[in-house]
């Protein structure tokens, strides 16, 4: 970012994965993220993640499993039975129907009020707007939600009965993210939260900041110029309080529209682009649209330890360490206040270097010294958390700082809200003109023939993200991807486990094996991540299918991350 801004470039893009869920928290409580409290969780109610197999944070695992140990009501709500799934108290995985989370929220929520069971002295003392809220969520009945969700009545009411008893920690990623609702949806679980009293409690959700230390610019500051963002992205429409100002424009970025905005040249022609350590032409649903776009650009440059599907269309490839050969620093996702930081393990190989060491040379070459007066990155961190509450050395030393949370004091000094509350009706929202409550999306669709099944992603518990598919070792353990299939579903259309189907959206087909199991919601199939690479090596190169070719190309109207709510029909081969 520094580099591109010094450059008088203001389009900076970064990775869209999970951007609704924690806007949608943002919305409701301002510049924080919700950390599951798993230690004294009495309930566990999980939503769209999958901490046993693909959270980021390895030790939610460890201390999932202690809870459901020392008696804690495991609760999954997933279509597809994932190994978190597997763990689930007796009768708690919820199967649901793809793209209703939100639905099965709002549901919970009108339960507790309808019921009497909500937190009302929390409710009177940390929210704002809770009649509006009240008013809104009373079309969420029991009726309506079980048939929009497909969630049978009792299944749903043993769920609203175990989470109103106790602390209860409410976790959700990517599976909340990746919908077309996600920003709502994230809010809609911050509400429910709220209304069980269970926000910056012990067993409930922990409110940590974001980032969760503050550091001061290095020296020079650089700022983001004024310029028009090319994906022109949330500029004007919603100044939201939980963003750094340079934020504001379009937060992470818009960058599944890039390709249309190369291919017409508005607001203004972009010449040319640089992609550090991501892989778009594989990642993003338009793969067809953006290598027309990379084609139409005067000079395409790649950083990465790989020859990705991305890289095939660089005209300049710059050979980027792995991750084992580079520092990094990571302020946003620990599940405490403090930081974290990865070292070199060894020296990175032949003339490759890490990416932000490889910025910092080519921004000096290009004669923007004074705007990188660092030796290398560690330098640059060095002096990042000089005069900050981190010790560069101890953390160096011990891999992370952890200058301590304690539990209650953001209900004491007060939310980075309007309101300074919890808002369960957006201020900030309704100010900007965008509702500050909506309708889910899934209450008014309607079934369509042509497309009669759902599809979702998830991914792998052996890979990460499409990184690690040219990795012998783990292609060993899992070197292709099957379509699941329920079984009652496969017994309907006369498939077997093994066999080839074809499988098309209005985005694409594709051809890939199935697999048949009990395992996932009868009207929804599941395809992994990580495979149907066209690049990397032969390890890979051509094996299983890649989800993005028939993925849906639609995206959260607030948070902008990609929406993969995808309707497919399936065809044998």
């Amino acid at each position: 970012k520094r580099f591109l801004y010094s450059l008088g470039s203001p389009n900076f893009f970064d990775h869209p994965g999970s951007a609704g869920f924690h806007i949608g928290g943002g919305i409701a409580a301002g510049k924080i993220t919700f950390t599951p409290h798993y230690q004294k969780a009495e309930n566990i109610l999980i939503v769209g993640a999958n901490p046993l197999a693909c959270k980021e944070l390895c030790w939610s695992a460890r201390e999932l499993m202690k809870a459901k140990h020392r008696g804690a009501t495991i609760i999954t709500v997933d279509p597809r039975m994932t190994e978190t799934a597997m763990h689930s108290s007796r009768g708690m995985w919820v199967p649901i129907k793809p793209g209703t989370d939100g639905i099965f929220l709002a549901g919970l929520c009108r339960h507790l009020i309808e019921t009497n069971k909500y937190d009302h002295k929390f409710v009177e003392l940390h929210t704002f707007g809770f009649k509006k809220f009240r008013e809104h969520v009373a079309i969420y009945t029991l009726d309506q939600v079980c048939q929009k969700t497909d969630i049978p009545k009792e299944q749903f009411l043993s769920v609203a009965k175990a989470i109103a008893k106790g602390k209860t920690a409410i976790d959700g990623f990517s599976g909340i993210s990746f919908q077309a609702d996600a920003s709502y949806t994230g809010h809609m679980k911050t509400a429910l939260s709220a209304l069980l009293g269970c926000i910056d409690s012990e067993g409930g959700v922990l409110p940590l900041p974001i980032p969760r230390i503050e550091f001061k610019d290095v020296a020079p500051s650089v700022s983001m110029p004024m310029t028009e963002r090319i994906d022109r992205g949330n500029f004007g429409k919603l100044p939201l309080p939980f963003l750094p100002p340079e934020k504001n424009l379009s937060f992470i970025g818009i960058g599944q529209n890039l390709p249309k905005h190369i291919l017409s040249e508005k607001p203004y022609p972009l010449k040319s682009l640089i992609i550090s350590y991501t892989n778009p032409v594989y990642s993003y649903p338009d793969t067809v649209g953006f290598k027309k776009a990379l084609e139409k650009l005067d000079l395409v440059v790649t950083i990465d330890a790989f020859v990705s599907d991305t890289s095939m269309y660089a005209d300049i490839i710059l050979p980027g360490a792995t991750y084992l050969e580079e520092y990094d620093f990571n302020d946003h996702f620990p599940p405490f206040r403090g930081v974290v930081m990865r070292k070199p393990v060894v020296r990175p190989r032949g003339q490759s270097l890490g990416g932000q060491d490889i910025i910092i040379k080519l921004a000096k070459k290009m004669g923007l010294g004074k705007q990188f007066p660092f030796k290398d990155y560690r330098d640059f961190l060095e002096k990042q958390t000089k005069d900050s509450p981190i010790d560069f050395k101890k953390l160096e030393k011990f891999g992370f700082v952890d200058t301590q949370y304690r539990v209650g004091e953001t209900l004491e000094k007060g939310f980075t809200t309007p309101s300074g509350r919890i808002e369960l009706y957006s201020s900030v929202l309704a100010f900007s003109k965008t509702p500050p409550l909506k309708v889910f999306d899934a209450w008014e669709e309607t079934k369509d023939p042509a497309y009669p099944f759902y599809l979702i992603s998830y991914r792998l518990p052996y890979h990460a993200n499409n990184k690690t598919a040219s990795n012998a070792y783990l292609d060993a353990i899992s070197g292709e991807n099957q379509l699941w299939i329920n079984t009652q579903t496969a017994k309907k259309m006369n498939l077997q486990t093994g066999m080839i189907v074809k499988i098309t959206s209005e985005t694409g087909s594709l051809e890939v094996p199935i697999f048949v199991t009990q395992g996932i919601h009868p009207q929804t199939m599941a395809l992994s991540h990580h495979f149907g690479h066209k690049a990397y090596s032969k390890i890979c190169r051509g094996k299983g299918a890649r989800f993005n070719d028939v993925g849906s190309d639609k995206f959260d109207p607030i948070g902008f991350g990609m929406s993969f709510n995808t309707r497919i029909k399936v065809e044998k081969i």
